[in-house]
């Protein structure tokens, strides 16, 4: 038995997302899974992301709208996601929000309540304390920090 558990948990170390990912543009390529893994895997990020950034201004989006719009169940979705990423939906859909949220306020001079708003966060408490556990530090000190970087900022998964 404890044979299995470590192979379960050895596979899911292999196509889980690196910590030194980048993000060059937009959300989309942040979602790239770690070499070695199939170009399927690719594919379904990519499109998932998609789905999401359509809807990023909308915080009625939910995960049954994501499932709608992938055509997948939510218990098959919920499992292509674990497995892959680590996370459960709602933390992925969050993920993908916050990462475009810190491009936006690294690019633009875009306050951190509009930033929060364009990404579908309608609460900024809520915003900042999630971004703040991602990031390391608050939206505002991030917006400063990276104001001054020609081209697009390094985020990191």
């Amino acid at each position: 038995m404890p044979q299995n558990v470590l192979l379960r948990t050895k596979r899911r170390e292999e196509i889980t997302f690196s910590p030194a990912l980048t993000m060059l543009r937009g959300t989309a390529e942040a979602c790239t899974p770690v070499a070695g893994a199939e170009a399927g895997v690719e594919l379904f990020l990519t499109r998932c992301t998609e789905v999401i950034e359509r809807y990023m201004d909308d915080p009625a989006f939910n995960i049954a709208v994501l499932c709608r719009e992938l055509g997948l169940s939510h218990s098959t979705l919920y499992k292509k996601i674990k497995q892959v990423t680590g996370l459960s939906l709602n933390g992925f859909i969050r993920r993908v929000r916050l990462m475009k949220a810190a491009l936006l306020l690294a690019e633009g001079n875009m306050m951190v309540a509009e930033a929060a708003a364009m990404t579908g966060f309608g609460d900024i408490k809520y915003f900042r304390k999630q971004f703040f556990m991602l990031f390391g530090r608050t939206p505002s000190v991030y917006s400063r920090d990276h104001k001054n970087i020609p081209g697009n900022p390094d985020l990191y998964w």
